[in-house]
């Protein structure tokens, strides 16, 4: 069955069906079906630590409550330095003229090793050959106490720092919403506590994280664990809207270790995101992100819940070939329950494109604008 036809045919599968609205988002749709995979990248390391390096003294590290694992933690800082003028091909700091940002960062601890090192950076730095996008968190900066040119020979960890002035991540601002929590972490500049999402809310940082997920692909990476876990949140000046970037996975196993398991050859994956045929094949293209997609709007949905919490990961193989599909969330509109369940199936060609999935979430989210 084609994706075209899916959302019309979900009750026969024993789950709600869409309306048919929804189903007409993708009928108008003129976009040819293209299953993206991932292209080689060559990420130099060494280079990034060159052309990123700033001074760790230029950072003032802030007391606020971030995440913290077992091998590295994410703190939010300020980034003070003098800026930068360029005289006679040398780089000279102008007197007085300081330039001053929030910044998010990413460090591993003092328990960590070079192997953990190794990965830190090959996942802190999978986007640094991709064009700057609104929806994306890139890394900015590589901070040491010294410079350098050889991340092996290095003695201290460095800082691994993402520009950010919000709310940090996705997901656990998603539970202390749900949780109705009211931390000074989770103050928006009224210091009013934000407490209550509403569903435009939800779909309009579903179609944000799509952007980034599509930029991505544009480059022909495939981020292969997207996921609010891998979102960071704040809020947009002047205005209620929400702003979401998708970000790397680095550090991800370390923050939120229930949501990876381990298959037996010693790498977690975040098995309860991954499609079928990441699973059984280790296959990985646009399309299983578009699977990983569906999960994370309906974390959206549920404010931060686990996907399957009953379900052991070994198991998940045997669950999603007998139909087992999350349940649509409490309050959630059929059609976007709907989208969900699309991204869902087994047989990649069946599932939506990125493109087809921006466009029925972009119009859904003009239908819920107009009850605001």
């Amino acid at each position: 069955m084609h994706f075209f036809e899916q959302v019309q045919h979900l009750s026969a599968a024993g789950y709600t069906s869409p309306n048919k609205p929804c189903s007409s988002y993708f009928l108008r749709s003129s976009i040819v079906p293209v299953i993206i995979y991932e292209k080689p990248q060559a990420i130099n390391v060494k280079k990034a630590f060159v052309e990123l390096y700033a001074n760790q003294n230029h950072f003032e590290i802030l007391p606020v409550e971030a995440l913290e694992g077992t091998f590295g933690e994410m703190k939010w800082a300020l980034w003070r330095r003098n800026i930068e003028d360029v005289i006679d091909d040398v780089v000279v700091e102008k007197d007085n003229v300081c330039f001053e940002k929030r910044v998010i960062l990413k460090q591993l601890k003092f328990t960590a090793d070079q192997r953990h090192l190794r990965k830190f950076l090959e996942e802190a730095l999978a986007f640094s050959n991709v064009k700057q996008h609104e929806n994306l968190a890139q890394v900015i900066a590589i901070a040491s106490h010294n410079r350098f040119s050889d991340p092996e020979q290095q003695i201290d960890f460095p800082l691994i720092c993402y520009s950010h002035d919000g709310f940090g991540n996705l997901k656990k601002f998603l539970i202390s919403c749900r949780n109705g929590q009211t931390n000074a972490e989770f103050k928006n500049p009224n210091g009013n506590g934000i407490q209550t999402l509403r569903a435009q809310e939800l779909v309009s940082m579903a179609v944000q994280i799509l952007n980034g997920v599509i930029h991505l692909h544009n480059f022909g990476i495939i981020h292969k664990d997207v996921a609010t876990r891998n979102c960071l949140v704040s809020k947009v000046r002047d205005r209620d809207n929400l702003f979401v970037q998708i970000c790397d996975s680095a550090l991800s196993k370390d923050f939120f270790p229930d949501d990876y398991h381990c298959v037996g050859d010693n790498e977690n994956r975040p098995m309860k995101w991954m499609a079928h045929e990441s699973l059984t094949h280790n296959s990985f293209s646009s399309s299983t992100d578009v699977w990983s997609f569906g999960v994370a709007l309906w974390e959206l949905l549920t404010c931060g819940q686990q996907p399957y919490p009953e379900i052991d990961p070994d198991e998940m193989v045997t669950i999603l070939e007998r139909g087992k599909r999350l349940p649509q969330p409490y309050s959630c509109p059929d059609e976007l329950y709907g989208l969900m369940y699309c991204c869902w199936q087994l047989d990649y060609r069946d599932r939506p494109t990125t493109q087809q999935l921006l466009i029925a979430l972009r119009e859904f989210n003009l239908q819920l604008l107009q009850y605001i």
